[in-house]
């Protein structure tokens, strides 16, 4: 059952990245510059997540999106970051929740979660596995 966020309503959306994960963050920035998403992004590290309602094991274990009323993470959470920008990028995060497109986005993104360590970059130092 989802707890109430509606404190949360005069904020713009929140976006909970790994603030210890390389790739995590530069992913985060590349997105927020390039696409000039409407949400604020902060590592759940860094994060009150006493007032949006989250425990550090929630919160560590997938990116979250956070606003007035509505929470999700993994895929959805990037559709829903999606949803906050401009109307080409907006559409995009419309696609990937359309019913069969909701499911390979998913799978995508738990393969990508699981593996962040080893995608080549300059983050491979300073990204650690995922702990399952």
């Amino acid at each position: 059952m989802a707890r109430p966020v509606e404190h949360l309503m005069a904020r713009p959306p929140l976006v909970l990245i790994d603030g210890d994960c390389g790739f995590c963050t530069s992913m985060a920035r590349a997105l927020d510059r390039l696409l000039h998403l409407h949400a604020t992004t902060v590592a759940w590290q860094a994060a009150d997540l006493d007032a949006i309602t989250l425990t550090s094991g929630e919160a560590s274990s997938a990116v979250w999106f956070v606003d007035a009323g509505r929470r999700c993470s993994g895929a959805p959470a990037v559709a829903a970051w999606l949803g906050t920008g401009p109307p080409p990028v907006r559409w995009v995060g419309a696609i990937l929740q359309a019913p069969g497109v909701r499911v390979v986005a998913s799978m995508v993104y738990r393969v990508v979660a699981r593996h962040r360590a080893r995608i080549p970059g300059p983050w491979q130092h300073t990204c650690a596995p995922v702990k399952r």
